[in-house]
């Protein structure tokens, strides 16, 4: 055989094989069909709720009642929300799993009782899993700066809670949540004005191990999620955080944030929607909806 009947023969096996791949590529995409482009921009809107009320409101900032908990939950889902956990974003944006359309995710913070009492029932009714931020050293606690204070729920509690497949506990620091006009010292996870730089790294570092020491002898693995106390984000919180394993850390703003699929850094600082006894599900459904589009839309810009 000839050198030119050769190359002829080379050149049509390796057409056939192009076009093959082709064919096969094509058949695969049509049976998965990717739901995310690498890189595309992913609005996650993410729920923050506090104290759950079995009648009625006292502070209408912190507080809903439990029809209206389900209310706003029940609202998401028929608007064709899916709710999805942290877990869930972390492998997404790993590239190891897909997300549904439209995800969002649920959060708790503080750790109260009535989260435990009224708010997870709720959720194990509706099949939705969430994260509860809880505040280490107030567990079973039912003071707070030695007044009479919102009950919280135990470690035991939220360990049967994890137990569910639903629940998944954050950290919202160990002892590092002084509220303005009601401890004195330190506010949030901030540093003091005469604390330097080495000193509050120090602290919060201390903070945060005492944390997960306690989190690691329930639940025999590390943290993965870091609420901020009043959504107050500094450099050197997020350097320590990072450091010591911690996939996602949350703010507040009441605005949206976007994920990128194979960028986990996009799960740091996002933002949240406090959603309290001031809103009706329709207000919420319209606030995401809004917040989601000007996520994309600053993208863009």
């Amino acid at each position: 055989m000839d050198k030119n009947k050769r190359k002829a023969i080379f050149t049509g096996i390796l057409g056939i094989a192009v076009v093959a791949t082709i064919l096969i590529a094509m058949n695969a995409s049509r049976e998965n069909p990717p739901q995310f482009v690498i890189g595309e921009p992913i609005p996650i809107p993410i729920l923050m709720f506090h104290r759950v009320m079995e009648d009625e409101i006292i502070d209408p900032y912190m507080d809903v009642t439990a029809d209206q908990l389900h209310s706003f939950l029940t609202a998401m889902t028929n608007a064709g929300f899916n709710a999805v956990s942290f877990t869930d974003l972390e492998n997404f944006v790993i590239g190891e799993q897909e997300l549904p359309q439209n995800p969002f995710v649920i959060t708790f913070d503080d750790g109260y009782l009535c989260n435990y009492t009224l708010a997870f029932p709720i959720l194990q009714e509706l099949g939705l899993p969430a994260t509860i931020n809880i505040i280490g050293s107030r567990r079973g606690a039912y003071t707070y700066a030695g007044q009479p204070s919102t009950p919280h729920f135990t470690w035991e509690q939220a360990e049967t809670m994890v137990s569910s497949g639903l629940i998944t506990i954050g950290n919202h620091t160990y002892d590092m949540h002084g509220a303005p006009g009601i401890t004195e010292g330190r506010l949030g996870a901030t540093q003091l004005p005469n604390e330097t730089d080495t000193e509050f790294a120090a602290a919060f570092a201390a903070d945060m191990q005492t944390f997960n020491q306690y989190y690691f002898n329930l639940f025999m693995e590390t943290p993965r999620i870091f609420a901020y106390p009043f959504g107050w984000s500094n450099p050197t919180t997020e350097q320590a955080l990072r450091q010591s394993g911690y996939s996602t850390t949350l703010l507040t703003g009441e605005a949206v944030s976007t994920i990128r699929r194979l960028e986990p850094f996009t799960l740091h600082n996002l933002y949240r929607i406090n959603v309290n006894g001031n809103y009706t599900p329709e207000d919420l459904i319209w606030l995401i909806q809004t917040q989601s589009r000007q996520a994309l839309e600053n993208i863009l810009n």
